[in-house]
């Protein structure tokens, strides 16, 4: 992305003093050259077949079962509710059929473009669907527990066990370290490790906190493994790290 490279040497005159400055500006230079090259991507909607229509059908089905609730309702009430439920139901069975039918004819499509990644991820959301993940945990015994209220038993027990431990070796007992015997001279990183590791960095890959993903710092060039080794060398020197926003 040369785009990127070409934002980042345009501002290499600008003199940034604290560590927050110099990340700051790393961040916001990637952000604002990745925002005009590809724009945003939101995350895809697990029922992507759930429309205004069906929407309609659960509001009248809904509408239908609080009638039923109410002090003198009907026997019409409920028939009238049990209509409207069977209705939604054949309707989502219809919505879902149908977009079964169009993702397989793109599964097909990537097949024959030899799209690998996204045809096996578009497999995988098919064959693997929507699965909650179990809360499983082991007893004291190593036997694995799966039921909600023996896995809560289990962390209480744990805790209680860690809390009732004695407590830390008396103060005067313990000896302070010999510092100086302990101190090692280590070089600052220089420019190349700097580089090794942002070329080592693998793609495709969820990002951090920041949500900034390896690539970006990949495709800065050199100048962006320049900025990151001045940024790297504040912190080794200054042996502080950068602040991050309180959430």
């Amino acid at each position: 992305m040369e785009k990127l490279e070409e934002r980042i040497i345009a501002d290499m005159g600008l003199k940034l003093v604290t560590i927050n400055d110099t990340w700051n500006m790393i961040k916001q230079e990637m952000e604002s050259v990745a925002t005009e090259t590809i724009g945003y991507k939101t995350g895809g909607i697990r029922n992507n077949w759930y429309d205004d229509e069906c929407k309609l059908a659960t509001q009248a089905k809904n509408e239908a079962w609080l009638k039923t609730l109410q002090a003198r309702a009907t026997r019409t009430a409920t028939l009238e509710y049990r209509t409207k439920r069977d209705i939604e139901r054949k309707l989502f069975r219809k919505k879902k059929a149908a977009s079964e039918r169009k993702m397989f004819v793109q599964i097909q499509s990537l097949a024959e473009t030899r799209d690998t990644r996204k045809l096996y991820e578009n497999v995988k959301n098919v064959k693997n669907g929507y699965s909650q993940q179990p809360q499983l945990c082991k007893d004291s015994n190593g036997m694995v527990l799966a039921e909600e209220r023996q896995c809560m038993e289990r962390w209480t027990e744990f805790f209680k066990s860690q809390l009732s431990q004695s407590g830390p070796q008396a103060l005067e007992d313990i000896t302070e370290p010999d510092s100086q015997s302990n101190v090692q001279d280590v070089a600052e990183p220089t420019l190349e490790e700097v580089k090794a590791s942002v070329f080592k960095l693998k793609n495709n890959k969820a990002p951090g906190s920041d949500n900034l993903p390896g690539e970006l710092f990949k495709y800065g060039g050199d100048a962006q493994c320049t900025r990151l080794h001045e940024l790297i060398v504040k912190i080794w020197e200054r042996e502080e790290m950068r602040k991050r926003p309180s959430t």
